[in-house]
């Protein structure tokens, strides 16, 4: 399972870094052609990547008990995240006119939520332990 969960962080922080670059670079080209579809690819993979987060939060709620605080924090914040992340993306997708401010917030939110949870499952990968945000599986 440490493999899995080694692949999950690693995509989730790939994935953070490359929407939070494009976010801060797409400035000097968005007059060009290319820089809708640029986001189109991207969005794809925030969605697999908002997937993964869900899991890997559900997951941790699950394994470490309903009275884990900061596990049921983080769940509620990826969900949030993922409830706006998916309603503007399918508006988007839908042909419905969506702001550049409402896909900055959207952005920014799937960043942190991308890096907080890539960050404790490769803190966990690498302290090979999983004291209170644990996946209950050392050894395996």
């Amino acid at each position: 399972m440490s493999s899995i969960r080694m692949l999950i962080s690693i995509v989730l922080l790939i994935v953070g870094a490359l929407v939070g670059l494009h976010m801060v670079f797409d400035a000097f080209y968005a007059e060009e052609a290319t820089a809708g579809q640029v986001w189109d690819y991207i969005n794809w993979a925030s969605a697999l990547a908002m997937i993964l987060a869900l899991i890997a939060s559900i997951r941790r709620v699950t394994l470490a008990g309903h009275t884990d605080a900061p596990a049921k924090v983080e769940l509620l914040f990826v969900i949030g995240v993922a409830l706006v992340f998916f309603h503007t993306w399918t508006n988007h997708l839908h042909g419905t006119a969506v702001t550049g401010d409402a896909w900055m917030l959207v952005d920014a939110l799937a960043v942190l939520a991308f890096l907080a949870v890539g960050l404790r499952l490769l803190r966990l990968d690498a302290d090979g332990a999983s004291s209170t945000a644990g996946d209950g599986d050392e050894g395996s």
